[in-house]
């Protein structure tokens, strides 16, 4: 089957209540905060201090929302497949193992392209209201847009992975939660027991996206731990999907 028809057939699952629920919810969020700031009646708290709404605080909500977004649509939508047995259903009817992961894949990485997009229009409309549009892309310039994409990009195949590799919704929610928490303990207990005092969450899935937020990058070597990471986040789950029975 043709990656574009598999694209369509996953985009129509994706039409669900608790996903138009989600965007619904993503969206009246970052209208109101986009109101709030366009007519600057909101304070925000900066370093200890409140200083008046800039396009800023637009920017930063929007991306705090979109990561946790991708997170809630990609685990429920897959959990929710394996949970009713809509797998097994397609797998027994003849669909593909490949072809469903490839399907899956695509609408995620499709839908988060559509989500930043939107998310950046939002952006550039407030701040070409509050404080210029050339104010705007001074904040938040190309190599910013392209880093803030390589990084969620990076996430949301993380969130895939955990979807694909647990394949349940309490379990993904869970591990999506509180990976930075075990990895930060990770870290305690590798400079505890080497005697170092090193930062080893860049060496980890989720904290080696730091290595992503520097612009431009000092050192292209650094791409190789997320680069490494993200091949991973795509073949565990086809290896373990086309090799283990469903339930």
């Amino acid at each position: 089957m043709s990656p574009k028809r598999l694209l369509a057939i996953e985009l129509v699952k994706f039409k669900a209540p608790v996903n138009y629920i989600s965007l619904g919810i993503y969206l009246f969020l970052m209208l109101v905060v986009a109101i709030f700031t366009i007519g600057n009646s909101a304070t925000f708290s900066v370093g200890g201090e409140d200083t008046g709404a800039t396009s800023g605080n637009v920017l930063s909500l929007q991306m705090s929302f979109m990561r946790l977004l991708m997170a809630i649509i990609i685990i429920l939508n897959i959990g929710k497949e394996f949970a009713t047995g809509t797998v097994k259903k397609n797998i027994i009817d003849g669909y593909r193992r490949s072809d469903w992961l490839t399907g899956k894949v695509l609408a995620s990485f499709v839908i988060y392209i559509s989500i930043f997009v939107f998310g950046l229009l939002i952006y550039f409309t407030t701040g070409s209201m509050v404080e210029g549009i050339d104010e705007a892309y001074k904040n938040y310039p190309l190599e910013s847009i392209l880093r803030d994409f390589i990084v969620y990009f990076y996430y949301t195949g993380l969130i895939l992975a955990i979807a694909l590799i647990t394949r349940s919704i309490a379990l993904s929610f869970i591990i999506y939660l509180f990976i930075g928490l075990v990895e930060f303990i990770i870290n305690l207990g590798l400079n505890k027991i080497l005697s170092t005092e090193l930062d080893y969450r860049s060496y980890l899935p989720s904290g080696s996206v730091q290595h992503l937020q520097s612009v431009p990058l000092d050192n292209v070597w650094n791409l190789l731990w997320p680069a490494c990471y993200f091949v991973l986040f795509l073949s565990i789950p086809y290896f373990l999907f086309t090799r283990k029975d469903l339930k």
